[in-house]
């Protein structure tokens, strides 16, 4: 079994455009690898008060559901 492990993202508003980068590499890696399982160990958000209508909320969101037709996502909240 492949599994693909990633964590810490600390997606934030004010470093969306890095966040942008770093989720397309890994998205990049996924599709080249295609894993069974994909994994995201937490620490998903910088903070625990995210307002879940803001772009960087909406960014990750999708950023799961595209790793999501590659392999099923677990998702740990918090760290």
């Amino acid at each position: 079994m492949k599994i693909l492990q990633m964590a810490d993202l600390h997606a934030r508003e004010k470093d969306y455009d890095e966040i942008k980068k770093c989720c397309a590499e890994i998205l990049r890696v996924t599709e080249q690898e295609k894993p069974d399982l994909i994994i995201n160990a937490g620490d998903t958000f910088d903070h625990h008060m995210i307002r879940l209508d803001s772009e960087i909320a909406r960014y990750v969101f999708d950023f799961h559901r595209r790793l999501s037709h590659i392999a099923p996502v677990a998702v740990v909240i918090g760290t």
